[in-house]
């Protein structure tokens, strides 16, 4: 459904005279724009109790701009929501044959109340060339981390502390789930809001620290916010993500 947001919300959130945005209110709803696909992701709503709106505001060829909204309660320690959006073209190349991975990702929290919650590349690999992710096909989950807010951690234990790739420093978890393997990045530097870099040297080193194979398979980058509980307004100003290979 197109709706025409206020002008105040598009004003407050972006600096904007004017706009249009797409409303987003099922639990798997995904709008695509300018390469990328925008998910409304609940995938874990049944362990609380509240609700999640997605707004996709635009952006240029190259970018995708959105809103998301959301509120929580129970299962304090349970993911409820993965609002994200997703590359269409990077994907279906080796992690041998990646030689960059340039992305940019200014966000911030509009608003909030007693967030628990994590902003996070989530990063999908396989052994089958055309694989989708979070299936049959995955053998590892790369996660990043650029803030975690009440607490929240990610899946596993602790593995590696103060690790230095990509110009920040990183606390690294890992643990098995369903039949694949996370691993996750997590900022020791507080909120990274304006993340400007390149994902490559993070595929770099869990295949010489993590035994991730080289010659897997990218399935998927995306970017999002996980909700575990609370109240926020989760403002993507700009988010791209692109791969070149050798």
């Amino acid at each position: 459904m197109r709706i025409l947001l206020p002008l105040t919300f598009l004003a407050s959130a972006f600096c904007l005279a004017t706009g249009a945005a797409v409303e987003l209110v099922g639990t798997y709803t995904c709008k695509s724009h300018g390469g990328y696909d925008l998910c409304n992701d609940q995938w874990g709503a049944s362990s609380g109790t509240g609700s999640q709106v997605s707004y996709l505001m635009g952006g240029s060829k190259n970018t995708i701009s959105w809103v998301t909204k959301w509120t929580w309660t129970g299962g304090w320690n349970d993911v409820k929501t993965y609002a994200n959006a997703a590359s269409t073209n990077a994907k279906g190349m080796t992690l041998s044959e990646i030689e960059a991975v340039p992305t940019k990702w200014k966000w911030y929290y509009k608003s909030g109340t007693d967030i628990c919650a994590d902003v996070s590349y989530d990063i999908w690999i396989g052994s089958n060339p055309s694989g989708a992710p979070a299936s049959s096909d995955t053998n590892f989950e790369i996660m990043i981390w650029l803030s975690a807010k009440g607490g929240v951690s990610p899946l596993g234990s602790l593995k590696n502390s103060a690790v230095s790739i990509a110009s920040h420093t990183w606390d690294v978890y890992a643990g098995p789930i369903d039949n694949w393997e996370t691993i996750s990045f997590v900022t020791r530097e507080g909120d990274l809001t304006n993340f400007n870099d390149d994902l490559a040297p993070f595929f770099e080193w869990v295949i010489a620290h993590m035994g991730v194979s080289s010659s897997l398979y990218l399935h998927q980058i995306a970017g999002g916010t996980e909700a575990f509980t609370g109240s926020a307004v989760f403002v993507t100003e700009s988010f791209s993500a692109s791969v070149e290979t050798r």
